[in-house]
């Protein structure tokens, strides 16, 4: 069926069938699906430390959230996830971590990332919706400051110990 014609939200389809005799066969109940074929918007900005000082290769993001308008008269399918990326480039983004799935929050802390000191990194961030569609990309946009930190790998500082001395007995 073609619906490339049809306007984006709610469709029910019906269908009505008679046999090789022309006799009417009993009608199927009818099917509903949503066209929805607009993106979601782009993620709103980015806010990252702009160094990151750790041990433990985590950093946290966050961003604002995207907004769906395509299908379901026009109120969108929804946000199904946000999906993020990281790389040590804009044009490598995803040289570190691939886009990846962090469900429908606008905030993550990607773990035993293999972080280098004193180098910086790119995150990227888009939204998926109920159809499948992928909004643009907020990433740097020409705004390194906003969406590249540089990380500073931190030594733990030993803790020191008192540990008493073994006396002779005579």
């Amino acid at each position: 069926i073609d619906v490339s014609g049809l306007s984006e939200g709610n469709l029910t389809f019906t269908a009505s069938m008679t046999d090789i005799g022309g006799n009417p066969a009993p009608t199927p109940p009818p099917v509903t699906a949503i066209k929805d074929t607009a993106p979601p918007s782009k993620p709103g900005a980015l806010s990252l430390p702009s160094v990151y000082a750790s041990v433990s290769n985590s950093p946290n993001f966050t961003w604002g959230s995207s907004s769906d308008t395509g299908g379901v008269a026009n109120g969108g399918t929804g946000i199904l996830r946000y999906e993020v990326a990281i790389g040590t480039s804009q044009v490598n983004r995803t040289d570190m971590l691939n886009w990846t799935s962090v469900g429908n929050v606008t905030t993550t802390q990607r773990s035993s990332l293999p972080l280098s000191d004193s180098t910086a990194y790119y995150v990227a961030v888009r939204a998926v919706d109920g159809a499948g569609n992928i909004s643009a990309i907020r990433d740097t946009d020409g705004l390194a400051a906003a969406a590249t930190w540089l990380v500073q790998l931190a030594t733990p500082t030993p803790t020191p110990t008192n540990t008493p001395l073994p006396t002779a007995t005579p």
